[in-house]
């Protein structure tokens, strides 16, 4: 990697810690670019060549969740069921979440609820896919009916309700047991509602 390159992916780095430093400090409302400038010691010009504005710095903030899945996508991991590889990839979601902290997930909540639209939802991350493709397995193998999409929706639904309800209990429970078990329920219904349709 040339010169150039590298101090491009130090300063992008750069601006994404500072970022998240001022909101666990401040507030996502009061953090704003000049100061997020002032921390990283560059110009208001350098952090437009990087980013249109500080939505999309939070944006990139957010996908930790997909870091999070691709790094784990990339481990030699053998699963004994499709179930189990759901259970894994959200058990690594919810530690990143844990380790980043009650303050600054609860901050970003916040903010992307009052965006008129998020990319949270879009069935192209990494995340969402994910899950899909071992709920599209868990359908194929068992015969449920039910549409992959929709019991991913529905999976992913427990795990950020889960997520937003640990933030306005102020991390009373605990995360990853409470939302795997949720989860795990879940997963365990699909199975019983098909032996019911099998029964009759």
């Amino acid at each position: 990697m040339k010169k150039r390159e590298l101090q491009y992916e130090k300063t992008h780095h750069a601006i994404l810690d500072a970022t998240r430093d001022l909101i666990w400090e401040k507030s996502v409302e009061e953090t704003t670019i000049r100061e997020i400038c002032r921390r990283c010691d560059i110009t208001v010009g350098a952090f437009y060549h990087h980013f249109s504005s500080k939505e999309e710095v939070l944006s990139e903030l957010f996908r930790f969740f997909d870091e999070q899945i691709e790094h784990a996508d990339h481990l030699d991991q053998s699963f004994d069921s499709p179930e189990d590889e759901i259970l894994f990839f959200m058990e690594c979601a919810l530690v990143q979440v844990q380790n980043i902290g009650l303050h600054w997930v609860t901050q970003l909540f916040r903010y992307l609820m009052s965006l008129p639209t998020s990319d949270i939802w879009d069935r192209g991350r990494s995340f969402y896919q994910a899950v899909w493709i071992c709920c599209k397995e868990i359908a194929e193998k068992s015969g449920l009916e039910l549409d992959p999409q929709e019991m991913a929706d529905e999976l992913l639904r427990a795990f950020r309700g889960s997520v937003y309800c640990w933030c306005l209990a102020k991390g009373e429970y605990h995360l990853v047991d409470t939302t795997l078990t949720t989860v795990h329920r879940l997963l365990d219904a699909y199975h019983k509602s098909r032996a019911t349709e099998d029964s009759h």
